[in-house]
């Protein structure tokens, strides 16, 4: 798995935005209405964002193989940088999304549903970001160095090389 590279995460939000705004606008010109951006839709993005970051404070010490903390699963270690990297670009998307809809509310600010609509999305977009950040953050504590394979004193490559296991 490649490590997640800013620009894609930028380039993506960045389509997302302008999707988001044009659907504001069209759906504003077209239909008279405006698009339904609801609170439930930014608390569901801030409990997402929560849940990453609870999971994140719990397996770091793991993931850090840090003294007396037990070690993950090799299939927990791999659904968690997969959790990562669909954390960051997921999240990127929705900050994105729902940036843009924010910006396609502005014009709209001086009525009560369109500056609710816009504060939602804006809370909404900003809880995207979290999880980018912190999807961002799992992806570099799911990191193994180069030089370390994941296990000491076992395999071919290591044989005669470090302690043996148990020293």
């Amino acid at each position: 798995m490649a490590p997640t590279r800013l620009n894609v995460l930028l380039l993506g939000a960045l389509f997302a935005g302008l999707f988001g705004w044009a659907l504001v606008r069209l759906t504003d010109s077209l239909a008279g209405r405006y698009v339904p951006v609801t609170w439930v839709a930014a608390i569901a993005v801030w409990l997402v964002a929560g849940a990453l970051l609870w999971w994140i404070l719990a397996a770091r010490p793991r993931l850090q193989r840090r003294p007396g903390a037990r070690s993950l699963s090799p299939q927990v270690a791999t659904r968690t940088a997969a959790l990562a990297l669909a954390s960051s670009r997921a999240g990127a998307i929705v900050a994105g999304a729902y940036a843009g809809v924010a910006v396609g509310f502005l014009p709209e600010l001086n009525v009560p549903a369109g500056s609710s609509a816009a504060i939602a999305a804006l809370v909404a977009a900003l809880g995207g970001a979290a999880v980018a950040i912190l999807g961002i953050w799992l992806e570099r504590l799911c990191r193994i160095d180069s030089d370390d394979d994941g296990v000491q004193g076992e395999g071919p490559a290591s044989a005669g090389t470090g302690p043996a296991r148990g020293e």
